[in-house]
C-alpha cells in the first residue's frame, strides 16, 4: 500500500512528493501516516486474492478468529477491514511504529505468545513472523519464501501466484501495437529492393526504433497510474482523458529526441 499511496499523492498533490525524503528520514511509519492523510483511499480498488478471501470466510464460519495485522497505516487497515467485513480486530502501523518484520513478530508474540497464532504472509519480511508462529499460510510468494517458511513453522496452506502465460506476456509487451510497423517494409517490397542490405538495415532499425516502444510503454504507465489511484473503479475510463495531455507531451518529446538520436 505504500507505493499505491505515493502514486495517489503524485496524482492529487504532486508537490507533496517533495516531502517524502523528509518523512522517510523520520521512519517508514511517519511516511505512511503522512501519505495516508493526504489521500482518499477506496478499499474496493485493491486487487484481492479471491481464493484467499474465500478460504478466510470459510475459516471465519468455523469459528476461527481473524485479525488483520498489516504494515499499512492504521487508517488504511481500518478501511480494508470494514470493507471486507471478516476481521475481528486490526493491528497496523500507528505513525510511530512500522508494524513489519521484527516489529510485527514482537507485537504478535507479545499478544498471543510464542507459537500462539497462525500467520498469513507473502514476502521475506514475513519470515521473522513465521519464526514465532504456530502455522503459516503463504500467499503469492516465491518458491524460496515457501521453502523458508516451512523451515520455521508448519505451512498450513499455500496460495500460489497466478502465472503469466504467453497471452499475458503478449498483452504486457503490446505486440499488437508493433504490427503497424510492418508497413515500413511495403515500399521496399514494392520497389523490388529486397536485396538492398542498406535499406533493410535502416528499416529494421526503424521498426525497433526507440520511440516505437517507449512512447507506448509510457502511455500505458500513465494510464496505469490513473487506474491504480482511481478511487471509483467503475468510472476508471472517465479519468483516462485527464492523462492525455501529459501523455501527448511525453510522446512528442520522445519522438523528437529519438529523431535527433537516429539521425
Amino acid at each position: 500500500m505504500l507505493h499505491e499511496s505515493a502514486l495517489r499523492v503524485l496524482r492529487d498533490n504532486p508537490f507533496d512528493i517533495l516531502f517524502i525524503p523528509y518523512w522517510l528520514s523520520q521512519g517508514k511509519a511517519v511516511l505512511k501516516r503522512n501519505l495516508s492523510n493526504r489521500t482518499d483511499f477506496d478499499p474496493s480498488s485493491l486487487p484481492y486474492n479471491r481464493d484467499l478471501l474465500d478460504w478466510l470466510k470459510q475459516q471465519q464460519t468455523q469459528g476461527r478468529k481473524l485479525i488483520l495485522c498489516t504494515a499499512s497505516d492504521h487508517s488504511i487497515a481500518i478501511s480494508i477491514s470494514e470493507y471486507l467485513g471478516i476481521f475481528d480486530e486490526v493491528m497496523a502501523s500507528d505513525g510511530a511504529t512500522n508494524l513489519a518484520g521484527k516489529h510485527k513478530a514482537e507485537a504478535l508474540e507479545q499478544r498471543f505468545g510464542h507459537a500462539g497464532f497462525d500467520y498469513a504472509g507473502n514476502s521475506r519480511a514475513d519470515l521473522k513472523v513465521w519464526q514465532s508462529a504456530r502455522r503459516g499460510i503463504v500467499v503469492n510468494a516465491s518458491a524460496d519464501v515457501v521453502k523458508k517458511a516451512g523451515a520455521f513453522c508448519e505451512v498450513e496452506r499455500v496460495f500460489p501466484s497466478a502465472s503469466l502465460d504467453f497471452a499475458g506476456w503478449r498483452r504486457v509487451l503490446r505486440v499488437h501495437q508493433w504490427m503497424k510497423n510492418l508497413l515500413l517494409f511495403i515500399p521496399l517490397l514494392a520497389a523490388h529492393q529486397i536485396t538492398n542490405l542498406d535499406a533493410w538495415q535502416c528499416l529494421i532499425l526503424a521498426f525497433f526504433r526507440l520511440a516505437s516502444v517507449p512512447h507506448q510503454f509510457i502511455s500505458s504507465m500513465i494510464c496505469w497510474i490513473w487506474r491504480v489511484t482511481d478511487s471509483t473503479r467503475e468510472n476508471v475510463t472517465d479519468l483516462l482523458p485527464r492523462a492525455l495531455p501529459l501523455h501527448q507531451w511525453v510522446s512528442c518529446w520522445l519522438h523528437y529526441y529519438c529523431s535527433v538520436v537516429w539521425r
